[in-house]
């Protein structure tokens, strides 16, 4: 539900919900780097990816490049890095290949073909981002 237009602490809502959704985002990605994983109590599907969104969407079609980009780039987070530094870290977490390496059998194996579209959808994004912000520099 977007926030009423004359409700004035909106904007702060909005700078809290983002900096939650992105502390639950770097959590979630933290459980899927563990060195040692443990033995996983719920395979992964598209619905418990962490992705770069701010929420948890439905579908693939819930990952457009504007949402991507207000999440990767909100000032919520992340102060001291810069839009680049930002864009690279989190290419670093999606690109397909590595998807396909570390995660994919993870993946509960209905699902994965939406989660390989979504992987590609994220990747495809954030690599135009990081072109516009190269050419921007």
């Amino acid at each position: 539900m977007p926030p009423h237009p004359h409700h004035p602490s909106s904007s702060t809502e909005d700078r809290m919900r983002l900096a939650a959704a992105w502390t639950a985002y770097e959590c979630r990605w933290a459980g899927l780097q563990a060195p040692i994983p443990s033995a996983p109590t719920t395979p992964l599907t598209f619905h418990n990816v962490p992705w770069p969104v701010g929420f948890q969407p439905d579908s693939p079609r819930s990952l457009t490049p504007d949402r991507i980009k207000k999440f990767i780039l909100s000032s919520s987070h992340s102060p001291h890095r810069s839009p680049k530094e930002r864009l690279k870290s989190a290419l670093s977490l999606w690109r397909p290949d590595q998807w396909e390496d570390k995660w994919i059998n993870s993946v509960e194996p209905s699902d994965r073909d939406r989660v390989r579209y979504g992987v590609n959808v994220v990747a495809q994004c954030l690599s135009e981002l990081l072109k516009e912000a190269s050419r921007k520099d």
